[in-house]
């Protein structure tokens, strides 16, 4: 469910950050605010194709092009922190080990091991007969 305004998504509230420009009836517009209500509908765009590439992501946590898109939207913004934390929490609630892969990975791409270790052995425990999740684990021990 996406709502304009505040963004919510039935399989994620707290992952995104979304906004709306909505004129006052009446209003006069400048040069100026013509662009910044473009970079808003670009803004939106990208919040949308990161929405729909952590959609794959969820679904087959790997390491590629969905984690990269997702990766860089939060970046961007300097909400990785912040998504990493609902990720965990939302792990945790509905004990997912697809879901510990994502932190585990965001980890990892970020250079730290340590805490990408012990999502992945968390991701591991949830998911035997996943074989990325032992591999990636293996990746931050060596």
């Amino acid at each position: 469910m996406v709502q304009l305004g505040v963004c919510q998504i039935a399989s994620g509230a707290g992952y995104w950050a979304g906004r709306s420009v909505q004129e006052p009836a009446g209003a006069v517009q400048n040069p100026d605010h013509q662009a910044n209500v473009q970079e808003s509908a670009e803004e939106q765009a990208e919040r949308v194709a990161a929405e729909r590439f952590f959609d794959l992501l969820k679904k087959r946590p790997r390491q590629g092009t969905a984690l990269d898109k997702v990766y860089g939207y939060h970046v961007g913004r300097g909400t990785l922190d912040a998504f990493s934390g609902q990720l965990e929490v939302d792990a945790t609630e509905q004990n997912d080990g697809n879901l510990w892969m994502i932190p585990g990975m965001v980890q990892m791409q970020r250079g730290q091991d340590a805490e990408a270790a012990q999502r992945l052995e968390r991701a591991e425990k949830l998911l035997p007969a996943e074989p990325l999740a032992s591999h990636y684990l293996g990746r931050t021990l060596v």
